[in-house]
C-alpha cells in the first residue's frame, strides 16, 4: 500500500498545468509586445502625403518591427517541438490583423471607392425593405446585402460604414480559418493547416476581402469546400490516375482513408452543402461557377460522393443565370473572348504609368509567378514523396479557376480572380512539401525563407496602391451631400475614378450606365494626355448631358491623384479643370470641402447673365491638399 500523501498526485498535476499555462503565456507574451508596439507606431503617420509607392513608405521602422515579431512567433510556434495550435493560430490573426487592419485603423472608414457602391445597396434595402430587381445587378443578387441590412439592423447602426472598414480584416481571418480546416481535415497535421493559414494571409495581396458580395461568396465557398472534403469525400481515387501518378512520379502513392473521419448523418452533409451553395448563388455571379468547377474536379478524380450534389449545384448555379440571363447580357455581356491570353490581360488605363505603379506591378507579377512555380515545385515533391494522391483536392482545387479564362476577363480582373480563388490550395500545396522536408533545420529554414520572401512582397503589392484606394472622410462627406441633396433624376459625373459613389439610398434615383462605375472624364481622348481647362468646357457639359439634361461632376483629392499617377494627365491638369469649371457661367458651386468639390452644370434657362466669379473657399494647388 503506497504511504504518498492523498494530496502529492493532484498537487503535482496543478504544477504541471501551472507550468504549461506558463509556457503559453511566454509564447504568447512577444504578441501582446507586437500588437502594441504596431497600434503605437501608427499614431504619427499620416496618409495624406503618400507617393506613388503607397503606403510603404510612410510607415515606420516600429510597424515592420512589429510585423516582424508576429512572422517569427508564428514560425517559433510552427516549428516548435511542442508548439501549440492555439499559439500559431493566435501569432497568424496577429499577422493578418497587422497587414489588414492598418489602413482601417489610419483611415476610419473603408478603403476602395468602389466599396461605398456596396454600402448604398445595403442602405437602399434598409430604406425600403426589399430588393428591386430592376435598380441593378446587386438587386439581383442580393443575399450579401440583405444580410448586411439585418445585421445592421441588429448592431443598431444605420450605415454599414461604421463596420464595413474592418471586413478586409474579418473575412481574411474567416478565410484562413476555414483554409486550416480543410487543410488539417486532409493532411490530419494541424501544423500543415496553420503553416497554411499563414502563407494564404501572406499571398492574399489581391484585396478582395473588402465588404463585398465577393468576399462572403468566399468565405462561403471555402466553408463549402471544408464540408465536402471532411464529409462527402466517400469513394477510392480512380485507380487509373494512381497509376498514372505512379507512373510519373516513380513511387508508390500512398492512398487517402476518408471513412476514418466522424461523419454527419446520411442526408445532413448534402443538405447542408446545398444550403450554403444556395446563399451563394442568390450571393454573387463568378463564385458558384469556380465553386462548380472545383467540386467536379473532386467528384471525378477525389472520390467525392454524392454525384446527384454536382447536379443539384449545376441546376440552382445555371437555372439563377437563366432568370437573370436578359439582364445580364444586355448590360455586360455573358462570355468575352475564347481566347486565354485576351482574357488575362487587365485594363489598360495608361501606356505610360508612373514609377511607383510600374514597381507594385511588377511585384505583382513577381509574386504570381513565384506562387505558380512554388506550387509546381510542392506538387512535385508530394507526388516523390507518395503523397500526392492525398493531396490530389488541393491540387484539382488550384488548378479549376483557371477554367474562367476561356471564356470572360471579368472586366480585366480575371487573372486576379484566379489568384484569389487558387490562393488557399496554393498555400496548402507549398506548406504539405515543406513538412515532408527530412531534417527540421531544412523545414525551418524552408518555411522561414518562403515566409521572408512572401512579407516584402506582400507589403509592396497590397499597400503599394493605397494612395489611390485610402478615401479621405472629407470625400465621403461630398457624396453623402450629393445622394441625400442632389437633384433627382440627374448624374454625378467624375474627373476621374476615385470618389465614392452610389453611397446613399436614393442612388437608383440618379442616372448612369449600369455598371461598376459613375462615368469618369478619363476614359474620353479628349482629356487624355493634355492640358485641360476652358476648351473642354463644351466636352464636359456634353458628358454629363449625354446621361441626364441635368447633372453634376466632382472633383476630388483621390481623383486628381488617380490622373496623375497614372499620367492620364500632366500635373495639376485636374485642378485648371476644376478652376475652368468655378469660373464658368455654365456651372454652379453646390458643395466643397478640402477634399471634394462638387459643381451642378445649369440648364440653359437658368443660366445668370455674365458676372464675375464668386470667390470660394478651395485649395488653390496641390500643396498642403496633396496626398
Amino acid at each position: 500500500m503506497s504511504t504518498m500523501p492523498p494530496a502529492a498526485v493532484p498537487m503535482s498535476g496543478t504544477f504541471a498545468l501551472v507550468r504549461k499555462r506558463g509556457r503559453w503565456a511566454a509564447a504568447c507574451l512577444p504578441g501582446i509586445g507586437a500588437a502594441a508596439l504596431w497600434r503605437v507606431s501608427l499614431l504619427h503617420v499620416s496618409t495624406r502625403a503618400l507617393g506613388e509607392y503607397g503606403l510603404p513608405p510612410a510607415l515606420p521602422v516600429t510597424w515592420y518591427l512589429a510585423l516582424a515579431v508576429a512572422l517569427l512567433g508564428a514560425l517559433a510556434a510552427l516549428c516548435a517541438d511542442r508548439g501549440h495550435p492555439a499559439v500559431a493560430i493566435a501569432y497568424v490573426c496577429l499577422t493578418a490583423l497587422i497587414l489588414f487592419g492598418t489602413v482601417a485603423a489610419l483611415s476610419g472608414q473603408p478603403h476602395y471607392a468602389w466599396t461605398y457602391k456596396h454600402i448604398g445597396v445595403v442602405r437602399y434595402l434598409q430604406a425600403h425593405g426589399t430588393a428591386n430587381p430592376s435598380v441593378d445587378i446587386y438587386n439581383r443578387w442580393p443575399g450579401f446585402f440583405a444580410l448586411a441590412a439585418v445585421f445592421s439592423a441588429l448592431a443598431g447602426s444605420g450605415n454599414p460604414a461604421a463596420y464595413a472598414a474592418w471586413a478586409d480584416l474579418f473575412f481574411l481571418v474567416l478565410a484562413a480559418v476555414m483554409a486550416t480546416a480543410a487543410v488539417i481535415t486532409v493532411t490530419r497535421a494541424w501544423r500543415v493547416g496553420v503553416g497554411a493559414a499563414l502563407l494564404l494571409v501572406l499571398s492574399n495581396w489581391v484585396g478582395q476581402t473588402y465588404f463585398s458580395p465577393q468576399a462572403f461568396a468566399y468565405v462561403l465557398g471555402l466553408a463549402l469546400i471544408t464540408l465536402i472534403l471532411a464529409q462527402l469525400r466517400t469513394a477510392a481515387t480512380p485507380r487509373w490516375l494512381v497509376r498514372l501518378i505512379e507512373r510519373v512520379g516513380r513511387t508508390a502513392q500512398l492512398t487517402p482513408d476518408p471513412t476514418s473521419a466522424s461523419r454527419w448523418p446520411r442526408a445532413a452533409a448534402p443538405a447542408a452543402a446545398i444550403a450554403l451553395d444556395a446563399v451563394i448563388v442568390a450571393s454573387h455571379q463568378l463564385t458558384p461557377y469556380m465553386l462548380l468547377g472545383g467540386v467536379a474536379l473532386l467528384a471525378l478524380f477525389c472520390g467525392v460522393r454524392p454525384w446527384w450534389l454536382l447536379a443539384a449545384m449545376a441546376a440552382m448555379t445555371l437555372g439563377y443565370l437563366a432568370a437573370n440571363l436578359h439582364f445580364i447580357t444586355h448590360n455586360y455581356g455573358l462570355f468575352t473572348s475564347i481566347d486565354p491570353f485576351n482574357n488575362v490581360q487587365g485594363p489598360r488605363i495608361t501606356q505610360h504609368p508612373g514609377p511607383g505603379k510600374v514597381f507594385n506591378t511588377d511585384a505583382e507579377l513577381v509574386f504570381i509567378a513565384l506562387v505558380a512555380l512554388l506550387t509546381l515545385t510542392a506538387t512535385v515533391r508530394l507526388m516523390r514523396r507518395g503523397l500526392l494522391v492525398q493531396a490530389l483536392p488541393f491540387l484539382a482545387l488550384a488548378v479549376s479557376p483557371v477554367a474562367i479564362v476561356f471564356g470572360q476577363n471579368y472586366g480585366g480582373e480575371a487573372s486576379l480572380r484566379i489568384v484569389l480563388f487558387s490562393s488557399p490550395w496554393c498555400a496548402a500545396l507549398i506548406a504539405w512539401s515543406i513538412a515532408t522536408l527530412r531534417s527540421r533545420a531544412a523545414r525551418r529554414f524552408t518555411l522561414a525563407l518562403v515566409v521572408a520572401v512572401f512579407a516584402p512582397l506582400f507589403v509592396i503589392s497590397y499597400l503599394g496602391q493605397e494612395e489611390l484606394n485610402i478615401v479621405s472622410a472629407a470625400e465621403v462627406q461630398a457624396s453623402e451631400w450629393f445622394y441625400t441633396h442632389a437633384r433627382r433624376g440627374s448624374v454625378l459625373v467624375l474627373a476621374a475614378p476615385g470618389f465614392p459613389y452610389r453611397y446613399g439610398a436614393a442612388y437608383p434615383q440618379f442616372r448612369g450606365p449600369e455598371g461598376d462605375a459613375n462615368p469618369n472624364l478619363m476614359t474620353e481622348p479628349a482629356f487624355q494626355g493634355r492640358s485641360l481647362g476652358a476648351p473642354q468646357l463644351p466636352a464636359v457639359a456634353a458628358r454629363i448631358r449625354l446621361y441626364s439634361a441635368h447633372g453634376y461632376i466632382a472633383f476630388s483629392r483621390d481623383e486628381t491623384e488617380y490622373a496623375e499617377v497614372f499620367r492620364i494627365t500632366p500635373p495639376g491638369a485636374i485642378e485648371d479643370l476644376r478652376r475652368a469649371v468655378a469660373a464658368s457661367a455654365e456651372f454652379r458651386l453646390s458643395f466643397a470641402n478640402r477634399d471634394a468639390q462638387i459643381y451642378e452644370l445649369l440648364a440653359p434657362a437658368a443660366l445668370p447673365a455674365p458676372r464675375r466669379p464668386r470667390a470660394v473657399a478651395l485649395p488653390t494647388g496641390r500643396g498642403e491638399e496633396a496626398r
